[in-house]
């Protein structure tokens, strides 16, 4: 049987591969101080998921401590958030681009192989780059999905 002391130090050994491989991607983050925090918190929210399987209850309802938000890692997260968000309005232009140029494409072998006349003056007109009926359903149906979820935030 225990006796009343707690031990704080144990040692694992991981067997399996994809949670080993997890774990690395994970500290190669650099969002955890080291290992060991990586596996306090990995077992802080693994705990709280086996209470919750078995019905159990903890005085605590979060597993992890919130990250109390100081002047240096607001500026770090705003800092990121800002180049994320260049980052998705370039690769929203670059998918853009890709949108037109595809259609483009499309419709001109389209209309070669209904015998319609190709130039490159129709091409560089636009003529070519309206998007097929069946792909702007999908698109429209994409973009309204977005515009709902925006409109819940």
């Amino acid at each position: 049987m225990r006796d009343n002391k707690k031990n704080n130090a144990f040692y694992v050994r991981v067997y399996d591969d994809d949670v080993l491989t997890s774990l690395y991607e994970l500290i190669d983050t650099k969002q955890f101080d080291s290992m060991n925090d990586l596996m306090n918190q990995a077992l802080s929210i693994g705990i709280e998921k086996i209470y919750l399987t078995f019905g159990k209850r903890r005085a605590l309802t979060s597993a992890i401590e919130p990250v109390i938000p100081n002047a240096e890692n607001t500026k770090e997260v705003l800092h990121k958030l800002k180049s994320m968000e260049l980052t998705i309005n370039d690769l929203f232009v670059i998918l853009n681009v890709l949108e037109v140029m595809i259609t483009t494409l499309y419709n001109v072998e389209v209309a070669k192989n209904t015998g319609e006349s190709v130039s490159a003056e129709l091409m560089d007109s636009g003529y070519f780059s309206t998007l097929p009926e069946q792909y702007q359903s999908i698109k429209d149906t994409l973009i309204r999905r977005i515009e709902k979820k925006n409109q819940k935030r």
